[in-house]
């Protein structure tokens, strides 16, 4: 992470993925919904986490790790961690 690098939120992994809809789309999830619920509490599924960063590598969002995910999650719902863009 990089010192004074804009801050992403759970909601910013849901927008790289081209939002809720394409996001369960791109994960297989039951519906919409989910994903709409997942971004609505700030919190994305522990399990979807490998294929997520997984997925990311492959788009090339630098920014979208493990560590990025975890630090999303422990804060607050939407508590905004500083993460590197390149």
């Amino acid at each position: 992470m990089v010192e004074g690098s804009p801050k992403k939120t759970v909601s910013d992994v849901f927008e790289a993925f081209g939002g809720p809809t394409a996001f369960s789309r791109e994960f297989e999830l039951r519906g919409a919904s989910t994903a709409s619920e997942m971004k609505r509490r700030g919190r994305i599924a522990l399990p979807l986490w490998p294929r997520i960063v997984r997925r990311a590598a492959e788009r090339r969002i630098e920014w979208l790790t493990y560590e990025s995910l975890v630090l999303m999650h422990v804060g607050g719902s939407e508590e905004a961690v500083p993460c590197a863009e390149h």
